[in-house]
Order: C-alpha cells, then sequence, then structure tokens
C-alpha cells in the first residue's frame, strides 16, 4: 500500500489508476480505516466530477493538481435516494483523494497545502 503526507500527516492509500478501479472507487464498501483513503490517479487534467453510487459512508474530497491542494469538498453524504448528486472540481485536476468526511477538519487542511507522495 502506498502512503501520502499532508501538513505532517500519513494516510495509508490505496490507487485507483485503471479505468474499472476509477469506476469503482468506494463503491459498496463499509468504511474506511482512520487514516486511509483513496488516490485516483489521471492520465491528464480535466474537471472531476465524483457522485456517491453505492456509498456506505460519508467522505471528503480533496482535488489536486499535481501536488497541490487546489480544491476541498468536505462531509459529502452517502446518498439516501437513487437520485445522485454530482460534485465536481473547481478547476481541471489529475488526482483526487477520497477520505473520512471529518478527515480535512480534523487535521486542518487547506487549499495551498502540498501532498508528498511515498510509493
Amino acid at each position: 500500500m502506498s502512503k501520502i503526507i499532508i501538513n505532517n500527516n500519513t494516510i495509508q492509500i490505496e490507487i485507483a489508476d485503471t479505468p474499472e478501479k476509477i469506476v469503482k472507487g468506494l463503491s459498496g464498501e463499509d468504511s474506511l480505516p482512520q487514516n486511509s483513503g483513496m488516490l485516483f490517479i489521471y492520465p491528464d487534467y480535466k474537471i472531476r466530477q465524483f457522485w456517491m453510487k453505492e456509498m456506505q459512508f460519508s467522505i471528503d474530497i480533496i482535488w489536486l493538481k499535481d501536488d497541490l491542494i487546489v480544491g476541498i469538498t468536505q462531509n459529502i453524504p452517502a446518498p439516501t435516494s437513487t437520485n445522485l448528486l454530482k460534485y465536481p472540481s473547481n478547476q481541471p485536476v489529475n488526482h483526487v483523494l477520497e477520505l473520512n468526511s471529518g478527515w480535512v477538519e480534523k487535521n486542518k487542511i487547506k487549499i495551498g497545502d502540498r501532498v508528498e507522495f511515498i510509493r
């Protein structure tokens, strides 16, 4: 498993870097262990849209351009109906990090923070 560090906080990450893994994401998972997340890696920079299809728990999303946090969407609830909202990045990104809801606030993460990738 890979790791990333944001503001001296180490996060164990699962990598989603194939079309199959990107489509599945965390769908169907019951939870994420504490200080764990899923990192989506794309080959290009685009506005990304995420939805919560088959999600069982709430998450925070960190939008990344290379190693820079350029957007944060916090406390996205698990869906309660089949009407799924889409959550877009505010600018083109090539990485997206999903974490347990509340992680961003608890660790005082903000736009402009850098992410260190450790493989």
